[in-house]
């Protein structure tokens, strides 16, 4: 496996989603783009606050093939209620991408919308810009957080669902599917993709135990029934060793 990085500032790609009358191989290129091919430029992404745990949602065995919206049954889509009136304002993603030749890395992608059939809000997010075949470690480096790059919030419908669907700039027809995603094995956010939403406490909510691995969140802490009996067994361990002395005073 190729354990490259791939760093948000040179090598990620969010762009204003959008079905081409014609595909061309290869992805949008390196950092950002609107659906008319005009490049932003990369910049920076936006680390988690210090402590924060955030969960994940598992990219786990997900595979792109087709187009976004093209029903490719080969297209993994994931539906998320994250309640009506949130808006998806940006996200964090750190993944393990394959892309079987002839496919190429830089033509993987997810694309973020709500359930509109071609959303104009809808945005894309493409993990790497390597223009060949084979396995790499991406990560965002952070959260990307659409506002800083002149791209739009991703408002729900009354449905409240948030909609992801991995898919391929370019659809290689002689393999299928055209790339495999799986959570990172060193994450710089969490293992998959994190979420962050105007109602942030609904997102996380939302795919809570869904998805990857936090980072930082290696075991569960006590609920207030484990304290409880803890603290019985230690004043029952206490009375009888209280009792235990007056019965055989020491001389």
């Amino acid at each position: 496996m190729n354990n490259k990085i791939i760093a948000a500032s040179c090598a990620i790609a969010l762009s204003v989603a959008g079905i081409s009358a014609a595909q061309a191989k290869g992805g949008p290129g390196l950092g950002l783009s609107t659906a008319t091919g005009n490049f932003i430029g990369a910049s920076s992404a936006t680390p988690r606050p210090a402590g924060m745990a955030p969960t994940c949602i598992s990219v786990a065995g997900m595979t792109g093939n087709g187009d976004w919206g093209s029903g490719d049954p080969n297209n993994t889509v994931i539906e998320i209620n994250i309640g009506a009136g949130n808006e998806m304002t940006g996200a964090a993603a750190d993944a393990s991408i394959t892309a079987f030749s002839p496919s190429w890395l830089s033509e993987a992608t997810v694309t973020f919308s709500s359930t509109t059939a071609s959303d104009p809000n809808a945005i894309n997010l493409t993990m790497s810009g390597t223009d060949a075949s084979g396995t790499e470690e991406t990560s965002t480096g952070g959260v990307l957080l659409f506002a800083d790059y002149s791209l739009p919030n991703i408002p729900v419908n009354a449905d409240g669902i948030l909609r992801l669907e991995f898919n391929e700039g370019f659809d290689d027809g002689s393999v299928n599917p055209d790339s495999q995603w799986n959570d990172a094995a060193a994450p710089t956010t969490c293992q998959g993709i994190y979420l962050t939403c105007t109602d942030q406490a609904a997102c996380d909510a939302a795919v809570s135990g869904g998805g990857g691995t936090p980072l930082g969140e290696t075991q569960e802490l006590p609920t207030l029934s484990q304290w409880a009996m803890g603290l019985l067994a230690l004043g029952l361990g206490m009375l009888a060793f209280r009792s235990r002395k007056r019965l055989f005073p020491m001389h």
